[in-house]
């Protein structure tokens, strides 16, 4: 299978999977369907339905700065927790910058990624990620292999 594999790509879902069982999402992705963890970094939690998933997270930050302490290693081992079959979402906003940062991060700690290709996955705009958000999920995963 090839990724990004599109869900839903109007403004308000931004819906694809970037890597087996990750999904990277929009404001309304998590009404889309049922996740088994859910992880939002959205500024309004109440924006989607999340009844009917598994572990629902909400850890906001604004976009275009760094990742708060901890959120990337959560996100990291929510991901490598997953049962065979069984799917994350991390999203916010737009799906554009919070949450693909956050699935860029994974992608390069989980799976070995070089960061032409992990970034390939999960960009959807051409102005998206922001730098600053992007920038500070690349200086968590050289401290993180280090």
């Amino acid at each position: 299978m090839s990724f990004p594999r599109w869900v839903d790509a109007s403004p308000t879902v931004n819906l694809r999977e970037v890597a087996t069982g990750l999904f990277v999402g929009a404001q309304a992705s998590p009404a889309t369907r049922p996740f088994d963890v859910v992880y939002s970094l959205s500024p309004s939690p109440l924006a989607a339905d999340y009844r009917g998933h598994g572990d629902v997270h909400f850890r906001y930050f604004a976009d275009g700065h760094s990742f708060p302490a901890g959120v990337l290693d959560e996100i990291l081992w929510f991901y490598r927790n997953l049962k065979p079959g069984q799917s994350m979402l991390v999203h916010c906003a737009a799906g554009l910058s919070r949450s693909a940062s956050a699935a860029y991060a994974v992608l390069r700690a989980e799976l070995g990624m070089e960061p032409k290709n992990a970034l390939a996955r999960v960009k959807a705009h051409l102005s998206f990620p922001m730098v600053a958000t992007l920038a500070s999920a690349e200086s968590w995963v050289r401290h993180h292999d280090a």
